[in-house]
C-alpha cells in the first residue's frame, strides 16, 4: 500500500479526504531518526571529553603519566623562580641609597644657599650704612676722650653728667658738618657703634650752641628755666639706640651770632661717651675743625 487516505470532518460540513504518499512519511521518519542518532553520538563524545579533562593533573599532564616523567617537567618550571626573585632586594636597596644621596645633596645645597643669603644680607646692610655715611659730608678729626677739664665744663651744664667710663667708647662721631643759613645752624653727623659683638648702645645726646650773649640748643626744651643751678635738662636730651649707624640731622633756630657748638653724647647712666667742641667761622656752610685737638 503506497498511499494513505485521510478523512476530515468539521461540524455540519461535508467530509473531506486527502491522500498522502507513504514514501514521504517513511523518508521523513528516517531523517528524524538520523538526527536523533547524531545528537546522541555528540552527547556521548562531550561527556567523554569532560571526563578526560577532570582526570588531567594540575600541571596539564594526564593522571596516567608515569612518575618517572614528573621530575623532568617540574625542573624547568621551578628553575626560573629563584633567579627572578633574587635581584629584587638589591634593586630596592640601590634605589634607596640613590634617593638618600640625592636628599643629602639637596640639603647641602639649601644650607649653602642660606649661608650665601646671610652673607648677601650683611653686605647689603653694610652698603646701606656706607650710603648713609656718604650723605654726610667729609669726616672731621675726632676729639680726644673727655678730659678732667671737659668734665668740669660739662658739670656746669648739668650736675647729672658723670665722668667717662673706663675703656674705649663703644660709640664714635663721624662725618660731622656744620651749616649756617641766616638764623639757623644745621649740625649733621653719624653715631657709629664700633664694637663687633652684635649688640647696641643706648643713651642720650644734646647740642649747645654759643655766641656772645646768644645761646641755643637741640633738641627743643633742653635748657632749664631761669634761676636753676644747671643749664640743661638731661631728661630732655634726644635718646638713641645704635647697633651700626644712627644718622643725626639737628637744626638749631635762633643761631644768629653763634660761634661755638658743643656736642655731648651720654650713655644710659649719663656717663660721657663723646664731648666735642667746634668753632663756626664767618663763612656760612663751611665745615669747621674742632677747637679741642
Amino acid at each position: 500500500m503506497s498511499k494513505l487516505t485521510v478523512m476530515v470532518f468539521k461540524e455540519h460540513l461535508a467530509s473531506r479526504s486527502f491522500e498522502l504518499n507513504t514514501r514521504w512519511l517513511t523518508a521523513f521518519g528516517l531523517w528524524n531518526l538520523t538526527l536523533l542518532l547524531f545528537a546522541l553520538a555528540s552527547i556521548a563524545w562531550g561527556v567523554k571529553s569532560l571526563t578526560g579533562i577532570h582526570s588531567t593533573s594540575p600541571l596539564g599532564m594526564s593522571s596516567t603519566t608515569s612518575p618517572a616523567m614528573a621530575p623532568a617537567v617540574s625542573v624547568p618550571i621551578q628553575a626560573p623562580a629563584a633567579p627572578v626573585a633574587a635581584p629584587v632586594a638589591p634593586a630596592a636597596s640601590t634605589q634607596s641609597a640613590e634617593a638618600t644621596a640625592a636628599f643629602e645633596a639637596s640639603t647641602a645645597k639649601v644650607a649653602a644657599l642660606e649661608i650665601e643669603k646671610k652673607d648677601l644680607q650683611k653686605n647689603i646692610d653694610d652698603l646701606k650704612s656706607q650710603l648713609q655715611l656718604a650723605r654726610v659730608p667729609p669726616v672731621l678729626p675726632l676729639a680726644p676722650p673727655a678730659s678732667a677739664a671737659d668734665v668740669t665744663a660739662l658739670s656746669i651744664l648739668s650736675a647729672k653728667i658723670l665722668p667717662k667710663p673706663e675703656g674705649e667708647s663703644p660709640v664714635q662721631l663721624e662725618g660731622l658738618k656744620l651749616k649756617v643759613r641766616q638764623n639757623e645752624i644745621r649740625v649733621q653727623f653719624g653715631l657709629v657703634y664700633t664694637r663687633k659683638d652684635g649688640a647696641a648702645q643706648q643713651g642720650r645726646f644734646f647740642i649747645v650752641a654759643r655766641g656772645g650773649e646768644h645761646l641755643a640748643g637741640y633738641p627743643r626744651g633742653i635748657f632749664q628755666p631761669a634761676g636753676q643751678t644747671s643749664l640743661v635738662r638731661i631728661e630732655k636730651a634726644e635718646t638713641f639706640s645704635v647697633g651700626r649707624l644712627r644718622p643725626v640731622d639737628a637744626r638749631i633756630e635762633g643761631a644768629a651770632g653763634i660761634k661755638e657748638v658743643e656736642i655731648v653724647v651720654l650713655n644710659r647712666e649719663n656717663q660721657v661717651l663723646i664731648y666735642q667742641t667746634h668753632v663756626q667761622t664767618d663763612n656760612p656752610g663751611v665745615v669747621n675743625v674742632p677747637t679741642n685737638p
